[in-house]
């Protein structure tokens, strides 16, 4: 990841995605979630949220995603003068996917 050390945004829903992936433009991002179905969905490049579309998603060239927590133990914390990590807390609305 370009020898920086990577940033992670914690929960890829409505919030989260969005932020992930423009910050995924500019530097190494891990975007993590704890639904592997999700992350799965996110890697083949499609966002069922419809938050962000897939050329999107496809620009974001240096974010990856992970619902492994150790994928994000090498990202900063947020005390960290290095980086920093983000955690976006949202509220869960049933339906925005198919598999809600």
């Amino acid at each position: 990841m370009n020898g920086k050390r990577p940033i992670a945004v914690v929960g890829l829903g409505y919030v989260g995605l969005p932020l992930a992936a423009a910050f995924g433009k500019l530097m190494p991002t891990v975007g993590f979630d704890i639904n592997p179905a999700r992350v799965d969905e996110l890697r083949a490049g499609r966002d069922c949220t419809l938050e962000v579309d897939p050329g999107a998603l496809a620009e974001a060239t240096q974010l990856s995603y992970s619902s492994e927590s150790g994928d994000i133990a090498a990202c900063p914390r947020s005390s960290s003068r290095d980086g920093a990590s983000m955690i976006v807390w949202a509220a869960m609305l049933r339906g925005r996917c198919s598999n809600s």
